[in-house]
């Protein structure tokens, strides 16, 4: 009240603009609240208890709007608002200059690829060392598969769940395991070995991620990296002759 009559040395009237800005600023905010909403049904896709926002399209927006976004996802999770703080850890991971960021209730937000989620902690596993039956069907940890088949050609496209290589470079079996510290393997198109750390940092994959990546064995070599990328040495080439393909499944087929 002090303040107010204060102010009225200067303007008479600046309770009266007070109150019209404070009118036109809600107005906005509302047409702004639905602009978030729209952009939020478009591009939210909820999984659980969390929440994924394509990268490239968060992008696309203005920071004001994307962060508002974050905003909004987190309060549908939990019914809380996100602090300035926590806001702008998150803008700064959208834009690949900080990491995972720890939010209030165990929440966190992260970068996982070309998404970025936010939503409760995963629950995550280790896979526990293994061999692969080939060819058949192996579990390596809860609802999750590897499938390996022999196969005569090539001419099917890998991917990051399928993994094509050529058997005859094998040395069997097979054996699969979580990530371990040290790990290197030369990645599809490259000649030299790299730290298997180093491309998980490249890839922005969240460490409590890391531990359920199942690293296939050739000897002592890695030769997939299932859900990522084979190994440069290992892979079949058109003109292979036993093409062992290795397929990772969430759910038993």
């Amino acid at each position: 009240f002090e303040l107010i009559e204060f102010l009225k040395t200067f303007n008479p009237r600046i309770k009266e603009r007070i109150l019209e800005m404070t009118e036109i600023l809600r107005q906005e905010n509302e047409v702004l609240d639905l602009l978030i909403e729209e952009h939020f049904k478009d591009l939210a896709q909820k999984e659980g208890k969390g929440i994924y926002f394509d990268l490239r399209a968060l992008k696309e927006l203005p920071p004001a709007i994307r962060i508002r976004i974050m905003a909004l996802a987190f309060r549908d999770l939990t019914g809380l608002d996100l602090s300035f703080r926590h806001r702008r850890a998150i803008e700064l991971l959208i834009n690949g200059k900080g990491g995972d960021v720890k939010l209030p209730k165990g929440f966190l937000a992260s970068r996982q690829g070309e998404k970025v989620y936010i939503g409760e902690r995963p629950e995550s596993f280790e896979i526990q060392p293994k061999e692969l039956q080939i060819p058949g069907i192996t579990e390596i940890g809860p609802g999750v598969f590897i499938e390996a088949t022999i196969i005569t050609t090539s001419d099917e496209k890998p991917s990051p769940e399928v993994a094509l290589l050529d058997l005859d470079k094998l040395t069997l079996p097979l054996k699969v395991r979580s990530p371990q510290e040290g790990d290197r393997f030369v990645p599809l198109g490259m000649s030299n070995k790299k730290k298997l750390q180093d491309f998980f940092v490249d890839l922005k994959v969240p460490r409590f991620l890391r531990k359920e990546i199942p690293i296939v064995l050739s000897g002592e070599e890695i030769c997939w990296v299932g859900g990522f990328r084979v190994d440069e040495r290992f892979r079949a080439k058109e003109n292979t002759q036993r093409v062992l393909k290795l397929r990772l499944i969430k759910e038993k087929p």
